[in-house]
């Protein structure tokens, strides 16, 4: 496996525990393992593509919430109050994931790779998130989370 940021080799460098939250609403454990890029000597986390990074929520319940699924019909078993932080975590982060996509695409070209306009033409994908995810973390490109200063 080659680091996102310099493409050198990384080394498995120990594992921790993430815990998310399952889609039926059941709060699960991974050991995620902990990778060191021989070059640079930065650390990256290897996720599988059920997680979105920050989140504690698996990436199909996100996508749902995202996309207005009805929740009767896809079980999203989240608070209201996690329900309207998600929706605003997307919104105010869409432009800069789509600026992030275009970059990723223009820097790093795939096969089957088409011009992304909007992120509602990318988001007409069946599993649109996990493929955001994948994307950008894989080329060092996600949006990180600035943290909320609160006057104390």
């Amino acid at each position: 496996m080659s680091s996102p940021c310099c493409l050198a080799k990384m080394r498995c460098f120990g594992k921790r525990k993430r815990k998310f939250v399952e889609r039926t609403g059941v709060t699960s454990t991974l050991l995620i393992r902990r990778l060191q890029c021989c070059k640079c000597k930065k650390i990256h986390h290897e996720l599988p593509d059920m997680l979105v990074p920050y989140k504690r929520h698996c990436s199909e319940t996100v996508q749902n919430i995202i996309d207005d699924r009805n929740v009767e019909d896809t079980e999203i078993l989240c608070e209201t109050p996690t329900i309207i932080r998600i929706k605003q975590w997307f919104s105010n982060l869409s432009e800069r994931f789509l600026a992030r996509l275009q970059h990723r695409r223009a820097r790093f070209p795939l096969p089957g790779d088409l011009k992304i306009e909007s992120m509602e033409q990318y988001r007409k994908q069946g599993s649109w998130l996990k493929n955001l995810v994948w994307e950008l973390a894989n080329h060092n490109l996600w949006v990180q989370p600035v943290p909320s200063l609160t006057p104390g």
